[in-house]
């Protein structure tokens, strides 16, 4: 007979034992190791044998423990595990970016994959600008609670639009956890249990100038959403190796899924990315035009 065979037959119907079964096992195990440690064991001829009986007990206590169901041993889930765990590693790199405060006069200067520039007033009351096939084309600032109406690249005189100020650089996001997923909640873009236009909101949030504390206090806050889903050894929208966090999105019948995906570099943890493309070239600069 297949003695193998016959152990996982015997196995199958055998219950898996609870954690008030092992503690015999274990109590043993580690009366058993005291007595090892004693003068007197060691002097006995026995230890040997006494030796061999307690590694024969921690192999069987550590078998049953591996066999142990999840329940009994505790944990996460697996996958949920790695969704927070990637996150949380992203939280961890992203407090160690290197930053420095802009003035409210300044820009934020960014360059796309595609080579697109733009330039983004810091407190939104100053012009921008946006490159085009026709040269920059004017981000009006918005000031007083007007600002002015632009035709391609000329001002249309004598006309204005009320206007609240966007700026580029938000320098009061929360800095906790707690408090992010509070902010997320206020200025959600979807309705409520909405996990796909969350996603959307965290993905630009984090391609956006942001203190380190906020944005690692946003990928914590990411780490708490349920249902997200890892995809390790993948790629990013460049092709450079990645590891990708995907939001689920809600799907008619007969449409493909359009998900809202996160990616990060594999060993550093580094944000790279989203589902539109790689994170843009940041840098603050004094005027329009102005490049690092």
């Amino acid at each position: 007979m297949d003695d193998l065979k016959l152990v996982r037959d015997l196995a199958d119907d055998t219950p898996l034992p609870t954690a008030a079964d092992l503690a015999p096992a274990r109590a043993r195990l580690m009366t058993a190791l005291a007595a090892e440690q004693s003068p007197r064991t060691r002097r006995n001829r026995g230890f040997v044998l006494a030796g061999a009986s307690t590694l024969a007990a921690a192999a069987a206590v550590a078998a049953v423990v591996t066999l142990a169901p999840v329940d009994v041993v505790g944990g996460p889930a697996p996958a949920v595990a790695g969704a927070a765990e990637v996150l949380n590693q992203a939280a961890a790199k992203a407090r160690t970016e290197p930053f420095v405060e802009p003035r409210p006069d300044q820009f934020l200067y960014a360059r796309s994959a595609g080579g697109g520039e733009s330039w983004l007033s810091v407190d939104g009351t100053r012009d921008g600008a946006v490159s085009g096939p026709d040269g920059l084309t004017p981000l009006p600032g918005c000031r007083d609670g007007v600002r002015a109406v632009y035709k391609g690249t000329a001002i249309l005189p004598n006309l204005s639009e009320p206007c609240e100020p966007d700026p580029a650089y938000k320098r009061d996001l929360p800095t906790t956890a707690d408090e992010m997923l509070a902010y997320l909640n206020a200025t959600a873009s979807g309705g409520p249990g909405n996990i796909n236009a969350r996603g959307k909101d965290v993905m630009n949030l984090a391609g956006s100038l942001v203190k380190p504390d906020a944005k690692a206090a946003l990928f914590e806050a990411a780490a708490r959403v349920e249902g997200l889903e890892v995809v390790r050894n993948t790629q990013d929208t460049t092709g450079r190796p990645a590891v990708a966090i995907e939001w689920p999105a809600p799907v008619a019948p007969g449409d493909k899924p359009q998900k809202t995906t996160l990616y990060f570099d594999p060993a550093t943890y580094e944000y790279l990315g989203n589902t539109w493309g790689p994170a843009e070239e940041m840098s603050i600069v004094d005027a329009v035009g102005q490049r690092p």
